[in-house]
């Protein structure tokens, strides 16, 4: 989930409260959260309590009556949410600076609750999926911002948990597995773009182990505790 990372996911996590877990840093995307609490104002409304840090710079939650909004340091809005005196509840959608939407969905009891998706800065779908209690749950689904399907990865109670799959640009299955407490485990299987097998092997607890066939050059070779990590084709 919001690093964009499953193609596109974690502007929640990152801007608010909950994030899908991102164990594998893309090329492309990292990010970095911190969070700190202070307490201060600005015109006309009282500021509360929440201050987080991200890769982006700072972000201040302003509350004036039933409303809460983080700004941009330029001065944009970058999301803004009804406030219930106790949490932040109701439809929020969180917006990049340039003003694009970023992702939507709702807030409940101060949580990401239910639906959400995550929208590149063209305004195509990177990846949606649902919360539930803050964390991810059950099925995300990324995609690349040609359109097609980047990644199927399954969660429970915000660990992965359950089948995997990721696709290359054309379509054709990258790598399918099993994630179990968060950890890859079991058989996995990693294919090209032209569907040619390049690896084949066993995970416990995340780690590759027991005899792999992992393709070297032109040739499928045989290996015993693989000192390598395959290229899984995971999006983030």
């Amino acid at each position: 989930m919001f690093g964009l990372g499953l193609g596109g996911a974690v502007l929640v996590s990152a801007a608010l409260v909950g994030a899908r877990p991102s164990p594998s840093p893309s090329p492309s995307t990292s990010t970095s959260t911190s969070t700190s609490t202070s307490t201060s104002t600005r015109p006309g409304a009282a500021c509360v309590g929440v201050e987080t840090v991200t890769q982006v710079g700072p972000r201040r939650l302003c509350c004036a009556g039933a409303t809460c909004e983080s700004r941009f340091d330029g001065g944009g809005v970058e999301w803004r949410i009804a406030w219930d005196g106790q949490a932040l509840v109701g439809p929020a959608v969180l917006r990049r600076s340039d003003g694009s939407v970023a992702a939507e969905g709702r807030y409940a009891a101060g949580r990401p609750e239910g639906a959400w998706r995550e929208l590149y800065p063209s305004g195509k779908l990177a990846a949606a999926g649902s919360y539930k209690g803050g964390a991810p749950d059950g099925s995300w689904t990324a995609h690349y911002e040609s359109g097609g399907v980047r990644e199927i990865e399954s969660f429970a109670g915000g660990e992965y948990q359950g089948p995997y799959v990721s696709f290359h640009p054309g379509g054709l299955s990258w790598c399918n597995g099993q994630y179990d407490g968060g950890e890859k485990g079991g058989k996995w299987t990693c294919r090209d773009a032209s569907g040619a097998l390049t690896a084949e092997g066993k995970f416990v607890r995340g780690d590759p182990r027991g005899r792999w066939t992992v393709r070297s050059g032109a040739k499928l070779r045989r290996v015993t505790d693989p000192s390598f990590m395959p290229d899984m084709g995971l999006a983030y």
